[in-house]
């Protein structure tokens, strides 16, 4: 994010990066911090609590990252609200999305939430542009 200008181009430049990341040709898809040991078999319950410390550091490096486009209490819950949608956008992937269909989900969330609470459900059917 150290090309963004401004909060709104970070938090477009942090979700696009994780789209191409969870959909890169020559890796797994999606992201097992993401999604790896948030449900697991009793016998490898001991890797849950690194998994979770390793989301919660990647949430940390996200709210750093913002800090200097917001308040620091400001910067960390949008870092939580941004973790939520980028978690889905890995099981999204790993469940076959393609980049394309991320990125069109991409381009709603941001028309949605440029309009806050004052959005239809036309902004989430309306045809691709």
């Amino acid at each position: 994010m150290g090309k963004a200008a401004s909060l709104a181009q970070a938090v477009r430049l942090l979700l696009e990066g994780g789209v191409r990341a969870v959909t890169h040709p020559d890796r797994e898809r999606g992201c097992m911090i993401s999604s790896g040991t948030t449900a697991c078999h009793p016998d490898h319950a001991a890797l849950a609590p690194d998994a979770a410390a390793r989301r919660d550091a990647m949430r940390e490096r996200i709210a750093d990252a913002l800090s200097s486009f917001a308040a620091k209490a400001d910067a960390h819950r949008l870092a939580r609200s941004l973790s939520a949608v980028m978690q889905g956008i890995s099981v999204q992937a790993r469940d076959g999305a393609t980049p394309m269909e991320l990125q069109r989900s991409l381009k709603r969330w941001f028309r949605v939430s440029k309009r806050g609470v004052h959005w239809t459900h036309e902004d989430f059917i309306a045809p691709e542009e």
